[in-house]
């Protein structure tokens, strides 16, 4: 190593990959897990609750994968500012 700061990624950047992936994940889960539903179900009112299903589970695991990389992307607050003393 050089001795130089590590570059960080742009705020701006990092929030549009974020979002891309999430499109590209969101777009094929939807597709791809309501093509194996319909595959597998026969019954109309099952098919609607699994689906109903199906969408909680996406939306739990999406707001965990989501703090996951917020947490893991954003900078550490100063000392006064974590603790709301910050001018």
């Amino acid at each position: 190593m050089d001795g130089s700061p590590e570059k960080q990624p742009e705020p701006r950047t990092t929030a549009l990959g974020i979002a891309i992936v999430y499109l590209f994940v969101g777009t094929l889960w939807i597709l791809l897990s309501d093509k194996v539903l319909v595959s597998l179900i026969n019954e109309p009112a099952m098919l609607t609750r699994l689906s109903m299903c199906k969408g909680w589970f996406f939306v739990i695991i999406t707001a965990w994968v989501l703090y996951v990389f917020i947490h893991r992307l954003s900078p550490p607050l100063s000392p006064g500012l974590s603790h709301g003393k910050g001018t």
